[in-house]
């Protein structure tokens, strides 16, 4: 394509995002746009902009309507977009940039040369460019889309799983392979086929009748020892009052002829197991990493300790990495929670669980009494491991050859291997968070929350996507402040910031309190409660990222 935006500030900065020559395109958040925004912005509207590429230009249009769309800082309506402008969508920023020399045929098309000024509307202006189609954006039910062929599908299970896998009817049946051994049906679920079959459970392949693909786990065995019994209860459990974008959702939980099972979403990309060290760019492992940190931030705020965080159980979205993949983190069975049925029945003194691979010191002592820490280590090491595919424990052979007893004795050894040493195109901030919190020492994870490592991690990936992309200020700094704060006196543009930032301080106490209640509720065992709870975690939760996008934009502009 000859034309392509870049995401040159906000989340997922580095993000690129082609435009296809003569046809408009809808850019915003919704599952149904033509080009997805990054999700965590959420001053993105469902459907922001329209875009379209016509011979004298690009052109842009403002579909949101609350003056959230920009072009080198003055709100529009419309505006004829030259290479180099800057467009802001909510607080994403996107950088217009020309590709060159488009084939058509056997000839080849440049683009002719343009302003770099662009053609504005202002925001009151209802009026488009002559010549420029004014049919408005009208949105189109909220539907998946087949994960194989594309096929318009069902509608989201729930307004917050826009993301949801879905098979159309042929894909499932393209699909379905089922040996003789299995079930036709598990509750609501046709089953597909067979993904892995242990000692005592299975994962199946599965699909509901209105073509949601899901994965269901049973316990599947004539003799299941009761401790392992007990575990998959307890994750059952745990598993549904899971509520957050970045860990697998659970859909449903029950039994199919008294074996215990539980069904969550079918995530396609892999897991971050596969994904080699030094081919991957900096700034989408540290992305991948922040989703991690983020899901663990809300597991700890209501008692949650997950004990296995591994490359195997981060799941990812896309099979392709790029900044637009996201992480998911997988399988509770061994998390340690207020919702255990009984500790000491389900996990005896001296035994630990988790992988090796990104197991610390805290988990090898006591695995019984793990704390948030313990997490952080191994999500730590989980990064570390994205970025180098290796560990940093110090053995005397390579990582495959080493024995268990080899592995657990480089685990409790106060030397670690530096990521500066194995990734040297690391940048020294990054090396320098992941090496603290991979430390023997716990000092350092025990300073730092889940949440807070995942704002830095976000805040370095984007510093690092930014490095790699030429900017050149379309408009000086001096006046966009005063595009933006020519009406406003600097006494009460301050009083307004600082305000706003008591609210969401506010604001974040109050998530505190809601979590509070959520375990309370969980340690009622009242599903109605439950719910309630969760829900006003959620929205105040979604209160305080929204004030805080507010808030930076804010301070953008100061």
């Amino acid at each position: 394509m000859s034309y392509s935006f870049v995401v040159s500030s906000g989340p997922r900065a580095g993000l690129r995002l082609p435009l296809p020559n003569q046809q408009a395109v809808i850019l915003g958040r919704a599952a149904d746009v033509d080009l997805l925004l990054p999700q965590e912005d959420r001053f993105v509207s469902r459907h922001h902009a329209r875009v379209e590429v016509q011979a004298d230009g690009v052109y842009l249009h403002d579909l949101a309507g609350r003056k959230t769309t920009s072009v080198n800082g003055m709100p529009v309506r419309w505006a004829r977009l030259a290479p180099g402008n800057v467009v802001r969508l909510g607080n994403t920023l996107l950088r217009l940039v020309y590709d060159g020399a488009q084939e058509q045929g056997s000839e080849t098309v440049i683009q002719p040369e343009i302003s770099r000024q662009p053609v504005l509307s202002p925001a009151s202006s209802l009026t488009p460019p002559r010549g420029i189609s004014t049919t408005t954006w009208e949105s189109k039910a909220d539907v998946l889309s087949c994960d194989r062929c594309g096929a318009a599908g069902s509608a989201p299970p729930s307004p917050d799983l826009w993301d949801a896998a879905y098979l159309c009817p042929d894909c499932r049946q393209q699909r379905r392979k089922l040996p003789s051994d299995l079930p036709n049906r598990i509750g609501r679920f046709q089953v597909l086929g067979k993904i892995y079959q242990g000692g005592t459970g299975i994962l199946l392949e599965a699909v509901s009748e209105d073509g949601i693909h899901v994965v269901i786990k049973m316990l599947r065995g004539t003799n299941v020892a009761k401790k392992a019994m007990d575990r998959f209860v307890r994750e059952q459990r745990i598993a549904t009052v899971l509520r957050h974008p970045n860990i697998v959702r659970c859909y449903e939980v029950g039994a199919h002829e008294n074996h215990p099972y539980l069904v969550s979403e079918y995530v396609s990309g892999g897991s971050a197991l596969d994904i080699a060290g030094r081919e991957q760019p900096v700034q989408d492992v540290l992305w991948l990493g922040a989703d991690l940190f983020r899901a663990l931030g809300y597991a700890h705020d209501l008692g949650i300790v997950h004990r296995d965080v591994s490359p195997s159980n981060v799941l990812l979205t896309g099979p392709d990495m790029g900044a637009g993949v996201r992480a998911k983190l997988a399988d509770f069975g061994l998390a340690k929670s207020r919702i255990d049925l009984n500790p000491m029945d389900i996990t005896v003194a001296g035994e630990a669980g988790g992988s090796t691979l990104t197991m610390g010191p805290e988990q090898v002592r006591n695995f019984i009494q793990m704390t948030p820490s313990a997490d952080i280590y191994s999500a730590a090491a989980t990064v570390f491991w994205m970025l180098t595919r290796d560990t940093p424990l110090v053995l005397p052979c390579p990582l495959q050859d080493a024995p268990m007893h080899v592995r657990k004795e480089a685990i409790l050894h106060p030397d670690r291997r530096s990521l500066a040493r194995l990734r040297p195109d690391v940048p020294k901030p990054v090396v320098e968070l992941i090496d603290s919190l991979v430390a023997h020492s716990s000092t350092a994870r025990e300073q730092l929350s889940a949440k807070q490592i995942a704002e830095s991690l976000g805040q370095l990936a984007e510093t690092v996507a930014r490095a790699q992309i030429v900017m050149t200020p379309d408009v000086p700094d001096s006046t966009r402040r005063a595009i933006h704060r020519a009406d406003i006196p600097p006494d009460r543009f301050s009083l307004a910031l600082s305000t706003l930032e008591y609210f969401v301080h506010l604001l974040d106490r109050h998530v505190e309190m809601a979590a509070a209640d959520v375990r309370a509720a969980i340690d009622s065992q009242d599903p109605d409660r439950i719910n309630r709870a969760l829900e006003r975690h959620q929205r105040l939760q979604q209160d305080v990222d929204d004030g805080l996008a507010r808030w930076e934009e804010l301070v953008n502009l100061s």
